[in-house]
């Protein structure tokens, strides 16, 4: 963390948050859209306009010998394990995939960009980013907050229509009989 606040202290560029995510995510096998790996995806991220820096955080479950990024840091990149709160509260704007440090990034009133597709989207507070040009686009602009008072409607009816009781076994057979199975899913391989 030390190490962090250092290399956040030496420069007032606009910070991004990249929350790593792990290869075998569900959405991350079959909701790449253009990437061929998460790696690919990262790859992308590292393009950033010179007017941004970057705070990259891997995810706690992606193996070590996996990471998608393992470059030094540099003015540009921070690549670290540090706390999640401190990288949301850290940065000007989030970027995930599919991770529910988006979510919290909502919370904390922070731009939210998403390359997959997590359920917080349909939010409508998230700004979607399917190519890296697009995320230079985004950047380019002025970004958004989120409305809390919708975020805080979402997290409501998340809570009100999507839990179950743990007891109510019946109810989770139907949920899961009723998922859709993707017709083409992703192999785990070529990470």
């Amino acid at each position: 963390l030390d190490r962090f606040e250092a290399w956040k202290a030496a420069d007032n560029r606009p910070i991004l948050f990249v929350a790593g995510q792990v290869p075998t995510d569900a959405n991350a096998v079959v909701g790449l859209g253009p990437y061929a790996s998460l790696h690919d995806l990262y790859s992308g991220v590292l393009n950033l306009p010179d007017t941004w820096r970057m705070v990259f955080k891997p995810h706690p479950k992606a193996p070590i010998d996996h990471q998608p990024i393992d470059q030094p840091d540099s003015a540009n990149v921070f690549f670290g394990d540090i706390p999640v709160i401190d990288a949301i509260e850290s940065s000007d704007a989030v970027l995930v995939h599919s991770s529910n440090v988006g979510l919290e990034a909502l919370l904390l009133d922070k731009p939210t960009l998403v390359t997959g597709q997590p359920i917080y989207s349909a939010s409508g507070q998230t700004l979607p980013v399917s190519h890296s040009n697009q995320l230079i686009d985004r950047l380019s602009a002025p970004l958004p907050k989120p409305q809390r008072n919708r975020v805080e409607d979402f997290v409501q009816s998340l809570l009100d229509h999507c839990l179950l009781d743990v007891t109510d076994s019946a109810s989770l057979f139907k949920r899961i009989q009723s998922a859709q199975i993707p017709q083409n899913p992703r192999p785990l391989i070529g990470y």
